[in-house]
């Protein structure tokens, strides 16, 4: 079984800074540590980058759970200025798990309050038949293609019409995660 999630950017930028990115280092150029925080939960978690992922000789972030229960993930939590932010990912994800073990990887946005308290999420991500993430109304899943490059953008403010539970006005900072998730592989 494998799970993994490649991309090679990520861009979160606001239109009051006209189009500053937001995020440091996402398009990882720079050393993993230079922004993100690394999170490996389970035997055969692992977070890397390289210039062999994609096609180009620009830098990729690749994280990777194996078999078991975990998750490896790459975060950073951002302050925005507004829901009035856009979001880029080019992302290659892929999950594999077989009977009722479930797998998914991919890219996800947790929308905070001042208190940074999850108000909901959005998961662009490949995922396997039993992965229990569902759409409602702090939740929005969109499917990537599995094991393909796609490019994925889209307002904030656009995509929290998807997301009926959630105030915009109270959303503060954006956590933006690079996952691969098992559970019972």
């Amino acid at each position: 079984m494998k799970r993994w999630i490649l991309l090679s950017a990520l861009l979160l930028s606001g239109s009051i800074a006209q189009g500053a990115e937001l995020l440091i280092n996402g398009d990882f150029e720079e050393a993993l540590d230079v922004g993100w925080e690394t999170l490996l939960v389970g035997d055969g978690a692992s977070v890397d980058r390289g210039q062999d992922y994609d096609l180009d000789l620009d830098y990729e972030a690749h994280t990777r759970k194996l078999t078991g229960i975990g998750q490896a993930t790459l975060t950073q939590t951002r302050m925005i200025p507004s829901p009035n932010v856009d979001f880029t990912a080019r992302i290659c994800p892929h999950a594999v798990a077989s009977g009722t073990a479930w797998a998914a990887a991919g890219v996800g946005l947790s929308y905070l309050d001042e208190n940074n308290h999850v108000l909901g999420q959005t998961r662009i991500c490949a995922r396997t038949a039993y992965c229990t993430w569902t759409n409602g109304p702090t939740s929005h899943l969109i499917v990537a293609p599995d094991n393909s490059w796609s490019t994925h953008a889209f307002s904030l403010e656009d995509e929290l019409v998807n997301l009926p539970g959630i105030e915009p006005n109270a959303i503060v900072r954006v956590r933006v995660e690079v996952f691969s998730y098992v559970n019972h592989c």
